[in-house]
C-alpha cells in the first residue's frame, strides 16, 4: 500500500546507519502523525512504538527533524544524542520541551517561524552551539543567558534590534551572529565597539550590504 509522504525525518546513526521516518496527513485532522520508522532490523508503523525503535540506540548521536514533526517523550532514550536540528518549525507548541533535558546535547538548531523559546531550554546546560537563525524572534530570549557553556550563538535573520547587557554573562562565547536583523546604524556601530572582545561578531542588515 502506497503512503502519501509529506516529509521525511532523517536520524543519523554514528557514521554508517540511517533511520528514515515518514509522515502522512491524517484526513480527519489537521495534525500530522508519524506512520513509519525503518531501521536495519524493524519497521514500526505506529508512533506509539517509537520507544521500541529507540531502544538500544546508544549509537545515535545526531538527529534532524523537519516540518513540525512531533516526537514523544521516548526521545529521552537517546542518551548519547549530541546534535539536534529542528528545521521549518512554525510554533513553540510543536516542540516537546523535554528535548532540552537530553543529557549530552551540545548542538541545537531550530529554524522556522518561532517567536519565543521555551524556558526549559535552561536545562540544556551542556550546549556549546545554539542556532536560532531564520526565525521571528524580536529579542534575544533571556533563558539563553543562563547557558554558560555556549561557544557559538547564531541569531541571524530574526527581528532583533537590541542586545541586552546580559549577553556578557556568556563568558565562553566566541561567535555571535546577528546578521540580517533590523538594527539601526547607530546601534550597529555601538555594538561593534562594545562587543569587540567576541572573536567573531557579525552584525548588519541586508539593506546595508545592498547599498555597498
Amino acid at each position: 500500500m502506497m503512503l502519501e509522504t509529506k516529509f521525511k525525518i532523517l536520524i543519523f546513526l554514528s557514521f554508517t546507519t540511517m533511520i528514515a521516518c515518514s509522515s502522512k496527513e491524517n484526513k480527519n485532522s489537521d495534525q500530522q502523525t508519524l506512520t513509519e520508522v525503518k531501521t536495519n532490523t524493524n519497521i514500526v508503523t505506529d508512533a506509539r512504538d517509537l520507544k521500541t525503535a529507540f531502544d538500544n540506540k546508544e549509537d545515535i548521536t545526531s538527529l534532524t527533524l523537519f516540518d513540525d514533526t512531533a516526537l514523544p517523550d521516548s526521545i529521552l532514550l537517546l542518551k548519547n544524542l549530541r546534535h539536534l536540528s529542528l528545521e521549518s518549525y512554525s510554533s513553540i507548541q510543536n516542540i516537546n520541551p523535554k528535548i532540552y533535558s537530553l543529557p549530552n546535547l551540545e548542538r541545537l538548531s531550530i529554524s522556522g517561524n518561532l517567536k519565543s523559546i521555551h524556558p526549559e531550554l535552561v536545562n540544556a546546560q551542556k550546549l556549546k552551539y545554539l542556532d536560532l537563525g531564520n526565525n521571528m524572534l524580536n529579542k534575544i530570549p533571556s533563558v539563553i543567558f543562563q547557558l554558560r557553556n555556549l561557544i557559538q550563538l547564531d541569531l541571524y535573520f530574526n527581528l532583533i534590534s537590541s542586545i541586552p547587557i546580559d549577553i556578557k554573562e556568556l563568558n565562553k562565547l566566541e561567535v555571535l551572529d546577528l546578521y540580517g536583523n533590523p538594527f539601526s546604524e547607530e546601534n550597529i556601530e555601538k555594538y561593534k565597539k562594545e562587543y569587540s572582545y567576541i572573536k567573531t561578531f557579525g552584525i548588519g542588515s541586508v539593506e546595508e550590504d545592498e547599498e555597498e
